[in-house]
């Protein structure tokens, strides 16, 4: 059932990286539709439950959120967009509080490290964040699979 679990969520945050890098934005039925099966799921999964799954997608979008706009009272400038805050709540009904903070840690650090070596002529004041946040929860995966069987 975890295999089933996670893939599910790794399908899910592909399909908003996609959406993300082609058009500019995260469509409202992929991120809802995304807590929705989450939170479905967590039914079945025993370790966290459905009222688990509920505070985790509120904590983590809510702190989401709040880091968003105090960004943006800093700089005067958005550095988040709604999409990505609803994606952080299908992270946190999927892998709780904790897996959600590393798989934003590892998105942030990778995100962080394409600006550093991309070409600066192609440089845009605007990047897709989704794709990152897949490519951390790829790490993420990987990383408790190895922890799990101690390689």
């Amino acid at each position: 059932m975890q295999l089933i679990y996670h893939t599910i969520l790794l399908i899910c945050l592909a399909v908003a990286a996609t959406c993300d890098n082609k058009n500019g934005h995260i469509p409202d039925c992929v991120n809802y539709g995304g807590i929705g099966i989450g939170l479905l799921l967590a039914c079945f999964v025993p370790s966290n439950g459905l009222e688990g799954a509920i505070r985790d997608a509120l904590l983590v979008s809510s702190g989401m959120f709040w880091l968003a706009m105090i960004f943006e009272s800093i700089t005067r400038r958005e550095g988040m967009g709604f999409g990505d805050i609803k994606l952080s709540g299908v992270l946190g009904t999927f892998l709780g509080t904790d897996g959600s903070i590393r798989v934003i840690s590892y998105a942030a650090w990778l995100a962080m490290l394409h600006e550093v070596f991309k070409n600066k002529l192609s440089r845009s004041r605007q990047i897709p964040f989704a794709p990152y946040i897949f490519f951390g929860a790829v790490i993420h995966e990987i990383c408790s699979c190895l922890a799990v069987n101690h390689y």
